[in-house]
């Protein structure tokens, strides 16, 4: 989803600030309706994490309104196990707090009530340091963030629009810091997406995908990486006109690889 590029650089460099920007305009997106709701959730949550890993106290609070907020948005979708899931991050994240003498984590505890059956373990150390290093724009963690969503995608073991929101918000950090790998798969990681929003029926969405995968793309070739001017070439040409067009408005050099079509 789309972000403040500013923010977006901000947060790429590690500013906790940043990150928790991101959580707010997440928010406020999915509360306008210029995002699906769940999709503005995914993306709160992993700003979220990526702020929390800071180790903030301010920053873990953000982190358990987004875990409160989406329990109370999967009860609406009458998932109980989702619902509880959320819940018990939510509460085992407030557990941390209070052990640091938070006297408002604790009274959150409190108005909470009594825990459901479902206790979340948290986060192993390898994803610990994963998101620590994320959090402070380490190329490697967020490419391998990205990856772990990617195989979730492909594998089938996550929800779709999920896993594909996540590798893209990772990748994204990655290339605003202007990694050539991480542009290459935050484009590809838009091409998916667009296929995920042609399939719904989401023609517009998928248009959108598909404009900025022609963008991020052009960039690269207009940069010295001719490897990618192949894929550029064939996505000027296979996409449709109406894709393209919001592209091209951004970087006219994309015609240069629209091929003529003949009229005869």
């Amino acid at each position: 989803m789309a972000a403040d590029s500013d923010l977006i650089q901000q947060a790429a460099a590690g500013s906790a600030s940043a990150q928790l920007g991101l959580v707010d305009l997440a928010i406020a997106a999915g509360a306008s309706g210029a995002v699906r709701q769940i999709e503005s959730l995914i993306a709160a949550e992993t700003w979220g994490r990526l702020a929390a890993a800071n180790g903030g106290v301010d920053e873990q609070r953000a982190l358990v309104g987004v875990l409160l907020t989406r329990a109370e948005f999967e009860v609406t979708r009458c998932s109980v196990d989702g619902a509880a899931w959320y819940d018990g991050e939510a509460r085992r994240i407030l557990k941390l707090l209070v052990a640091l003498d938070d006297a408002d984590a604790q009274r959150a505890l409190d108005e909470l009530g009594e825990p459901g059956e479902t206790q979340p373990a948290g986060p192993d150390a390898q994803e610990l340091a994963l998101l620590s290093a994320a959090a402070q724009g380490d190329i490697y963690a967020l490419d391998s963030l990205s990856e772990q969503a990617m195989s979730l995608f492909y594998s089938g073991a996550a929800n779709a629009l999920e896993a594909l929101t996540v590798a893209e918000l990772y990748a994204r950090l990655g290339a605003a810091s202007g990694n050539s790998g991480l542009m290459r798969r935050l484009a590809g990681v838009r091409l998916k997406r667009a296929e995920l929003e042609y399939r719904d029926g989401s023609e517009t969405l998928g248009n959108d995908a598909v404009a900025d995968a022609a963008v991020l793309l052009s960039i690269m070739v207009d940069c010295g990486d001719a490897s990618v001017a192949p894929w550029l070439q064939f996505l000027a040409n296979d996409a449709p006109m109406s894709a393209l067009e919001g592209a091209v408005r951004h970087r006219p050099t994309i015609l240069k690889f629209i091929e003529p079509k003949g009229t005869c």
